[in-house]
Formats: C-alpha cells, structure tokens, sequence
C-alpha cells in the first residue's frame, strides 16, 4: 500500500492531498456497484497513541475520504509502519492481534501449522 510510506514519504506533514482510489473489490461486491477509479482525499494525522492487543502503541492515523466514505487506518510510526488498525465506512473494522517477520511463503508445510495459532488465525 502506498499509504505506508515503504519507499518514499507520501505525505507533507498534515495536509490533505487529492488521490485516485479504487475501492475495495469486496465492497463493490456487496453493493453491486461497478468498478470504477474515485476521487479521494488522504490525509495523515499526528501521532498518537494506540491501544492494541500488543500494547499500547505510536501511530498515524491515515484517512481517505471519497463520495462521502470515510476509512481510516493507523499505521506504526516505525518502518515498515505496520497496518495496526482500521475502520471501514460501513462499520467493519480491525486491529493487530499479533506479528512476526517470517519468510512465510516457505511456511506452508503441517508442521508449520503451530504458527496459525501463535498469530490468532
């Protein structure tokens, strides 16, 4: 996701700025409306802090808004800037409830199933 800031910082301090969006396939999906490209704003917020299942955390709230939607999403402020949690305009939303760094597409054997439980899947 660009919003994460892998490569190169996206955006200037606390100013909005105007983006083009696709919006989620499963979104589209439950409300049958076709694919199309929307215009958005996204914004990122001041730190602050985060209470998630691994603590209490800094992070960035990101918002994009289009055609009266708004999601918001809070990212780590340390690189990779981890996506720690997010609300939907619909009311879905979720949090981090554990991580790892793994190489995880060498992962995919029974005997790596105990990895399922260690990330609460």
């Amino acid at each position: 996701m660009i919003i994460r800031e892998l490569k190169d910082p996206l955006f200037p301090g606390d100013k909005a700025i105007p983006a083009k969006i696709i919006p989620s396939a499963w979104g589209r999906r439950k409300t049958h409306e076709p694919y199309k490209i929307a215009d958005a704003t996204l914004q990122k917020r001041k730190m602050t802090e985060l209470k998630t299942a691994l603590g209490t955390l800094c992070a960035y709230p990101v918002t994009w808004e289009w055609e009266g939607r708004k999601t918001i999403v809070w990212l780590g402020s340390a690189y990779p800037h981890s996506i720690l949690a997010w609300e939907e305009p619909d009311g879905s939303k979720g949090e981090i409830l554990a991580s790892r760094r793994e190489t995880y597409w060498k992962q995919n054997a029974n005997q790596d199933l105990y990895l399922r439980k260690e990330l609460k899947l």
